[in-house]
């Protein structure tokens, strides 16, 4: 959204101020994207850190594609003589 103001709302109406100053924005977004994540690192997901549990970190965990992962799924296998699918195509 931030981005989208600035490119087209500012740079249509103040054209000198945005040539001067994109760059050093840009930069300070940068920045504040590289410090926040290195933040979010070390004040959560540093090893030993104990997450929030919550929907979003259980679900994924709990899914067939998880399962599959560790070759826990449920596997079905085909029995001598029969066939997977339909009889006849």
């Amino acid at each position: 959204m931030f981005g989208l103001i600035f490119n087209y709302w500012i740079h249509r109406r103040w054209r000198g101020w945005w040539h001067t100053y994109n760059y050093i924005t840009a930069a300070g977004l940068d920045t504040g994207l590289i410090l926040s994540t290195i933040v979010i690192f070390f004040a959560i997901t540093f090893p030993g850190a104990t997450l929030p549990n919550w929907w979003g970190n259980t679900a994924p965990f709990e899914t067939t594609n998880f399962q599959d992962s560790l070759f826990t799924a449920v596997r079905k296998t085909v029995s001598e003589g029969e066939i997977f699918g339909p009889a006849k195509w």
